[in-house]
């Protein structure tokens, strides 16, 4: 039990800092020819991803409480 808990604080630990590096990367390496406005904000699709992601993790979510998953007998 307690390697589980350890196992997930470091996929945690992990997650977190390669999240800062890429979010660091976005900002030290972007382009400065933009083609639209929302490309001149620092980190803009960095976080249009990361909210993104979040919408559909949460839309799959309430697909799931509103009974789009099917019993584990369905088949048998």
């Amino acid at each position: 039990m307690l390697k589980e808990k350890k196992m997930q604080y470091q996929v945690i630990v992990i997650t977190v800092i390669m999240t800062a590096l890429l979010a660091l990367s976005e900002l030290i390496l972007s382009s400065k020819s933009v083609h639209f406005f929302v490309e001149k904000i620092p980190g803009f699709y960095f976080v249009l991803g990361f909210v993104a992601s979040f919408c559909i993790i949460l839309l799959g979510l309430i697909m799931k409480k509103m009974g789009l998953k099917k019993g584990e007998d369905y088949y048998g």
